[in-house]
């Protein structure tokens, strides 16, 4: 800023100018011996009113004064104070929930969990605030008696459960229509958006003795490797919110981490900000889909390929089968690569079988055109010859008319064995329903 200042010295003109050098302002004159006096004080009086306009500046509106913040910083969105120099680097988040619990499986007939599902979701930043809202328009759109407030963002601490999910579907099957559908659109959501899944699913031993707590920390870290993987490829930053357990465990978890991310060797999570932390699940709706994806998808898929025929309790139902038929292709397609395995693994205490067979989904069985008949008596005697000709040409048919050859021998009070269906047959889910109704 130039100033251009003049006085009067009898019989001459002084002209002053001032310029702003480092945040001072100087003021310069023409030679001339009356100037002397008057220039020291003109030069107070610019700098005292610079320094009044500075404090006005730095005082807020209730008159208390705050720190002067640099233009610059003040103007950069949060998201660039991850950024390097020239570079504009993207923000992940990692949601850290679980399904299932600790509890071993004494036998095969039990009503524990046969599995532990820890699954990670992971979010940019930038489309959390989207992700939010269209989430809690999902669930007042499908569930809206569940809701009091008129608010659209309260909400979000009334939770969908996704156990709540898991026994509608395991009751109704096919028929919870508004169950499969609040799934169908949260998945539409996850993948307009390019979020992520991992997870981590163990399969319980029977008999075998399952450390729950190792387990968990060995999990927890395991998805901090993939995270890594996942921030590699995309060239970011990120951090961790675990849904919040116990304060013990918590802080085992936590403590794991610190010490291989600050060891001597060097920090394997580079990338991953600080330390995982942890969250109540009422107010992360990040945290409330990953419940979603863990106890509505993932568990009962699990359960379905790795325990059904093997486990028997309230915790393995043959209707998982819908589930997995409907949403397997889905799941497999939110995976990534993690170095050289997918982020979705499976370790199997039951039959050592691989994560592979979490996502092979059996046919749905074609439906017959020809009417359902009844399975016939078989009479042993002298009509014997007359119930064969009646018999259903088939399989089972043949079956039977097997039966009844061999029956002629017998007495009339003769009984035939069962006839077993082979062990390759349909699941019992695959009624009349389900043909009427195929999934994808």
């Amino acid at each position: 800023m130039l100033l251009g200042l003049s006085q009067n010295w009898g019989d001459s003109e002084v002209e002053f100018s001032g310029a702003e050098i480092g945040g001072r302002i100087f003021v310069g004159q023409n030679d001339h011996p009356k100037c002397q006096p008057k220039r020291l004080t003109l030069n107070c009086l610019v700098l005292k009113i610079q320094l009044t306009i500075r404090q006005r500046l730095n005082r807020s509106s209730n008159g208390e004064t705050r720190r002067q913040i640099r233009p610059q910083a003040a103007k950069q969105p949060l998201k660039r104070l991850f950024s390097f120099p020239g570079t504009e680097v993207v923000t992940y988040i990692c949601y850290i929930d679980e399904a299932g619990n600790s509890a071993s499986l004494p036998s095969g007939n039990t009503d524990n969990q046969p599995v532990l599902v820890i699954a990670g979701l992971i979010v940019q930043q930038d489309a959390l605030s989207d992700i939010t809202r269209e989430f809690l328009g999902l669930k007042r759109k499908y569930f809206p008696g569940s809701f009091k407030s008129a608010h659209l963002l309260d909400d979000v601490r009334e939770e969908i459960k996704g156990a709540d999910l898991r026994s509608a579907i395991r009751k109704k099957a096919h028929k919870a229509t508004t169950q499969l559908r609040f799934i169908d659109e949260t998945l539409d959501l996850l993948e307009s958006y390019e979020c992520r899944i991992l997870a981590d699913i163990w399969v319980k031993g029977i008999g075998v003795e399952f450390k729950a707590r190792e387990t968990y920390t060995q999990s927890v870290q395991h998805a901090c490797r993939s995270f890594q993987a996942f921030l590699d490829s995309k060239d970011g930053r990120g951090f961790m919110i675990a849904d919040f357990r116990t304060t013990q465990l918590n802080d085992q978890v936590a403590h794991s981490i610190f010490t291989q991310k600050y060891r001597a060797k060097g920090d394997p999570f580079s990338r991953i900000l600080e330390l995982p932390t942890f969250g109540v699940s009422n107010n992360h709706v990040g945290l409330q889909i990953t419940d979603v994806l863990c106890t509505a998808l993932l568990f009962p898929m699990a359960s379905s390929v790795y325990c059904f025929r093997h486990v028997t309790g309230v915790h393995v139902n043959a209707r998982d089968l819908v589930v997995r038929r409907r949403y397997a292709k889905r799941v497999r397609n939110l995976q990534f690569r993690a170095g050289a395995y997918w982020s979705i693994s499976v370790w199997d205490k039951l039959k050592k079988r691989t994560s592979a067979e979490l996502f092979v989904v059996p046919p749905v069985p074609a439906a017959s055109s020809a009417p359902v008949q009844r399975a016939i008596q078989p009479t042993v005697g002298q009509n014997a010859k007359q119930t064969a000709r009646s018999t259903p040409v088939g399989s089972f048919g043949l079956l039977l008319q097997e039966v009844l050859k061999k029956g002629t021998a017998q007495t009339n009070n003769a009984v035939p064995s069962a006839i077993i269906p082979p062990a390759d047959g349909p699941l019992p889910t695959d009624d009349a329903d389900t043909r009427a109704n195929p999934l994808r």
